[in-house]
């Protein structure tokens, strides 16, 4: 069960929402888009009437109730919801800090998710720093983890240094049982490298002559 912390403020008013003649019945929900990755959002909606799906639970608090994923409870553990009133309206302030993160694997795990989880924590968050990504696709017959980058590392002129430097060294430190780290972006179709290969002012004016 996750541990959601909701202030006096937010709770009461979420139970002013709730006793509007049109929410008759109805209960809240929280739930995380995209878990496990930087495009992750954490948000509250109503819940129609009704008896309880498979996989939800309940939440009790005082006059209303919170609805959410038990395979969510990961990434809901610590949410905090406050609501500060404002001359021009009041808005609700929700901070969710395992929204973005992944479980640690256990030994019950795949390869591909414990590589998964390495890119995500160790890897991924230098690369956004030149908006650029990296995942993985596959471990193929030989060991190898099949992985492509996105963003600002597709088509960089760099990238070699990065994939050497950083990810596989990262990757077979963490994991040693990889034989080794294979590139399969298409560079060629990179729109936004973040550094790019200059032309040779002298090559060029001797290529010219």
């Amino acid at each position: 069960m996750p541990k959601i912390h909701i202030s006096p403020d937010a709770q009461q008013h979420f139970r002013e929402l709730l006793n509007e003649p049109a929410r008759s019945g109805e209960s809240l929900r929280i739930y995380v888009l995209n878990p496990g990755s930087r495009e992750a959002h954490c948000g509250i909606g109503y819940r129609a009437a009704g008896p309880l799906a498979e996989d939800e639970a309940v939440l009790p608090f005082e006059g209303f109730l919170l609805h959410y994923r038990p395979s969510q409870s990961f990434y809901l553990d610590g949410v905090r919801v406050d609501y500060k009133d404002a001359r021009r309206g009041g808005r609700l302030i929700m901070k969710a800090p395992n929204a973005a993160r992944l479980p640690e694997p256990d030994a019950m795990d795949s390869l591909e998710e414990r590589i998964t989880y390495v890119l995500e924590t160790e890897i991924n968050p230098d690369l956004a720093a030149h908006d650029g990504s990296v995942t993985v696709e596959r471990v193929d017959e030989q060991g190898r983890a099949l992985v492509r980058f996105a963003g600002g590392c597709q088509g960089c002129a760099v990238v070699n240094q990065t994939l050497s430097g950083l990810v596989e060294k990262t990757l077979l430190a963490h994991i040693p049982e990889l034989s080794g780290i294979k590139d399969v972006t298409n560079h060629a179709e990179g729109t936004n490298p973040f550094h790019t290969i200059r032309p040779n002012p002298q090559r060029q004016s001797s290529a010219a002559g």
